[in-house]
């Protein structure tokens, strides 16, 4: 019986939520409509944090559905790369080092902003890249103690 339900977690519920998870990541990646506006001319930034230490030096004067984005976007980066690193844990059947998979989801995050880049679709932004980083390892951290 252990090795049925074992048979279907791995061959039927993981791929069905891995479908799910980069189809979400997909959308809010790249087809998410606040990603597109009128300039298209590509964008990058490569100062850490330029964001962030800009929100909290203006916050008195953002109104609130700036700050909702602006929250939105710091969490949703850490958030979104949580599960891919479970996943890379589940898929590798943890043979893989630690360093190694953060490493493996530092280059998935650089070619997603890669991507952004080149397509004029949103800002490259180095923020993201260590806040995807950070998911990854809170992912990671998060499977090793679980088991």
């Amino acid at each position: 019986m252990k090795n049925k339900l074992l048979y279907y977690k791995k061959y039927f519920i993981f791929p069905f939520f891995s479908f799910c998870y980069f189809s979400l990541l997909l959308f809010v990646v790249f087809f998410n409509s606040k990603r597109y506006s009128n300039n298209y001319y590509k964008t990058i930034n490569f100062f850490p944090f330029k964001k962030i230490v800009n929100y909290f030096k203006q916050n008195q004067s953002l109104a609130q559905p700036i700050r909702f984005d602006f929250y939105l976007d710091l969490f949703g980066n850490l958030a979104l790369f949580i599960p891919y690193a479970l996943a890379l844990k589940i898929i590798t059947d943890i043979k893989y080092t630690n360093f190694y998979l953060i490493f493996q989801i530092f280059c998935f995050s650089v070619s997603i902003e890669l991507i952004q880049y080149y397509c004029c679709i949103g800002v490259a932004d180095i923020d993201d890249v260590i806040l995807n980083t950070v998911g990854g390892l809170m992912g990671i951290l998060l499977f090793t103690k679980s088991n």
